[in-house]
C-alpha cells in the first residue's frame, strides 16, 4: 500500500486550534479513525484543555484502561463518544476483527462510570450488529447512558472500500429507525409521533419548513468544519469535495472559502419541494455520497423514508384494531 501523507505533529495541532480559537472556536470534537492511537494525543489534549477549549472525543473505547481513565478524569471532556458495534465479542470478531472488543469496551463503561466521565453511546447497524439492537439497548438502559442508532449508513466514500454488502436495505432501515425512537421515545410518545407524523402526511396538519441557508440541514458551513488528517478544512466529515489547505491559505482564509463554497451548493430539485423533509433523514453529503453530486437526489434514503411510514401506518392500524 503506498503512503498516504504523514501525521501532523501534536505542536501542527494545536497551532490550527490557536487560529480557530482566535476566530471564535469553543466546542472541539476530537474524532479519528481512533484518537487514542495518536502519538502525542495526551499531550495534545492537556494543552487543547489549557486554552480553554470545550473538549469531546469519538472513541470505539477498547483502549481506555484505568490508567487512561484515571487521567482524563483529572481533566475530562465534556462528552466521551463511544461507539458500541454490538453486544458481544463474537460480533466484534465478526465486524471488527478484534475478538477482545465487546470486553474491552464493557471495561471501559465501567471505568469511565467508576470515575465519573460522562459517556454517550453511539450504534451504527449494519447486517453483522442489526441481531445485537435490543442487547444494546438493555446495555445502555441498564448503564443509564444516552445512545444514538445510526440507521442511515453512508456509502464508503474511499473507493478501495465496499460497505455495500453492510449496508441495510432501506426497508431493514426503517424498521431499525421505528425501534430507536420507540426506545428513546417510550411507546406512548412513539404513537403520538406516528400521529403526528401520519397527519402531517395527510394534510391535516401543515408544519413550516426548517430554514436552512445552505443544501446543509446542520451547521455545516455556517458554524461548524471539520479538519482532516492531512490539516485540510472540509464541510463535513462524510465528504471531502470541498476542502482547503490550512498550510496554504491559513485558517481565516479556509474559512471564509467553506462558508462561500457552503452558499453556492443546491439542494436537489426534489428534495427542495418534498413534504417529508421535516422528518427526512437527507443531507447534502448523502446527496453526494449516493450519487457523486450535490444536486443528486439520495434515492436510498427516500425509499427509507417511505418504508418508515408505511410501518408507521401498519402500526397506528394495528393499534386501531387492538382498541376496538
Amino acid at each position: 500500500m503506498s503512503k498516504q501523507g504523514r501525521l501532523r505533529t501534536a505542536e501542527e495541532w494545536l497551532n490550527y486550534a490557536e487560529h480557530a480559537r482566535s476566530a471564535g472556536l469553543l466546542f472541539l470534537l476530537l474524532t479519528g479513525g481512533e484518537p487514542f492511537l495518536y502519538p502525542e494525543f495526551e499531550k495534545l489534549y492537556t494543552e487543547l484543555h489549557k486554552m480553554g477549549l470545550v473538549l469531546s472525543i469519538n472513541t470505539n473505547g477498547t483502549m481506555l484502561n484505568r490508567e487512561k481513565v484515571q487521567w482524563l478524569a483529572k481533566q475530562p471532556p465534556r462528552k466521551l463518544n463511544i461507539t458500541i458495534y454490538g453486544g458481544s465479542d463474537e460480533t466484534y470478531q465478526k465486524l471488527c476483527g478484534n475478538p477482545r472488543g465487546f470486553t474491552q469496551l464493557m471495561n471501559a463503561l465501567e471505568l469511565c462510570r467508576e470515575y465519573g466521565i460522562a459517556v454517550k453511546l453511539n450504534y451504527t447497524v449494519t447486517r453483522e450488529n442489526v441481531g445485537d439492537l435490543q442487547n444494546v439497548f438493555s446495555i445502555a438502559k441498564r448503564m443509564d447512558l444516552p445512545i444514538t442508532v445510526a440507521y442511515y449508513v453512508f456509502p464508503a466514500n474511499r473507493r478501495t472500500v465496499d460497505n455495500g454488502a453492510s449496508r441495510l436495505t432501506p426497508a431493514e432501515a426503517a424498521e431499525v429507525r421505528i425501534a430507536a425512537e420507540r426506545y428513546e421515545l417510550g411507546e406512548e410518545h412513539f404513537r403520538e409521533k406516528c400521529r403526528v407524523l401520519l397527519d402531517l402526511e395527510a394534510g391535516k396538519i401543515e408544519m413550516e419548513k426548517p430554514p436552512h441557508d445552505t443544501a446543509f440541514t446542520c451547521r455545516a458551513g455556517s458554524s461548524t468544519y471539520w479538519i482532516n488528517w492531512r490539516g485540510e478544512v472540509l464541510l463535513c466529515g462524510m465528504t471531502d469535495a470541498v476542502r482547503f489547505d490550512l498550510d496554504h491559505l491559513g485558517f481565516p482564509a479556509c474559512w471564509e472559502k467553506l462558508k462561500e463554497a457552503a452558499q453556492e451548493i443546491s439542494c436537489p430539485e426534489k428534495c427542495a419541494d418534498c413534504r417529508h423533509e421535516t422528518a427526512c433523514a437527507r443531507c447534502a453529503a448523502a446527496s453526494i455520497a449516493e450519487t457523486s453530486c450535490y444536486e443528486g437526489t439520495p434515492e436510498y434514503l427516500c425509499e427509507l423514508y417511505e418504508c418508515y411510514l408505511s410501518r408507521l401506518r401498519e402500526i397506528v392500524k394495528e393499534k386501531e384494531t387492538e382498541e376496538r
